[in-house]
């Protein structure tokens, strides 16, 4: 009899104090759902030079030194410590951390990296491994960020356009805010004509046809989550020709976590993976996750 594979949370880790972030964020996310929790750290050392004819790949590559090891161990111990019960896999790989985290991604249910760090995980630097692995990955894939520190209650942010896209983002945004017991602040934005905005008479308040698209858009949005969610409260706001990784930011200030899909298109402006979403991974000021459909 096969035993069902459960997905699990996988986290690359590099010793740095955001790498540990992301640790700490994984481990919590693992528990939460109740996954086994996999930790990676990469040694793409080059190999030793003249390695003997069909010696082991460790012989080629040379034994790792102790502390790399010690990044994995010590990685395990941190995430045990604060969730004792966690099912944990250690993996130390030698090829690309960012190449793994997508292939491996195909059987997760999440991925976190951080956005920034000064340890040995060479290559796990913001607009390396975060980028690269929120474009292909296959799963949702959260990028921690340093910042304040978030009161517990602190809201999820997400932002709605309509698109099935933006449903995978609520999808992740509603049942984190569920999980952790707070607040959901739902944006949607709307955008006038360009030319329109070079006239002096052009005035956001008067375009109500506009206004009245982003307000149903974000209500058609949110139709069936309150029954499925009953217990989030839904905090839903609109915002008239701004940028929507502008007021994003801005919000995230205040937020414990920003979700945003993976792409955009439609009659509002896109709230998704691109230009916003590459924004918010490298300046939010919280967790922000890259939610996505499985066919992404």
């Amino acid at each position: 009899m096969s035993v069902r594979h459960v997905p699990p949370v996988i986290v690359g880790v590099d010793g740095s104090p955001i790498g540990n972030a992301a640790l700490d964020a994984a481990a919590d996310q693992a528990a939460a759902r109740g996954v086994p929790l996999e930790i990676m750290h990469s040694y793409p050392y080059p190999p030793v030079y003249g390695p003997m004819p069909g010696a082991p790949y460790a012989y080629e590559y040379g034994e790792p030194p102790a502390a790399v090891v010690e990044i994995l161990t010590g990685a395990e111990q941190r995430a045990l410590s604060r969730h004792p019960a966690l099912t944990i896999a250690t993996h130390l790989i030698r090829t690309s951390p960012a190449g793994w985290l997508v292939e491996q991604s195909a059987e997760a249910a999440l991925v976190v990296v951080g956005a920034r760090g000064t340890g040995g995980f060479s290559g796990l630097l913001l607009g390396a491994v975060p980028g690269q692995v929120a474009t292909h990955a296959a799963c949702p894939v959260m990028v921690v960020r340093g910042g304040a520190h978030r009161p517990a209650n602190a809201p999820v942010l997400v932002g709605a356009d309509g698109t099935e896209h933006s449903a995978a983002a609520l999808d992740f945004a509603f049942a984190e805010a569920s999980r952790r017991g707070v607040a959901l602040r739902v944006l949607s934005v709307w955008q006038a004509d360009p030319q329109l905005l070079a006239r002096d008479e052009f005035s956001p308040s008067g375009d109500t046809a506009a206004a009245d698209v982003a307000h149903r858009v974000l209500s058609e949005s949110l139709a069936g989550y309150r029954e499925r969610y009953p217990d989030v409260q839904v905090v839903p706001f609109v915002s008239y020709d701004r940028y929507p990784a502008e007021i994003l930011l801005e919000e995230s200030a205040r937020a414990g976590l920003v979700v945003a899909g993976s792409r955009g298109r439609g009659e509002l402006a896109s709230l998704l993976l691109g230009s916003v979403g590459y924004t918010l991974i490298h300046h939010a000021d919280c967790p922000v996750v890259i939610a996505r459909t499985p066919k992404d």
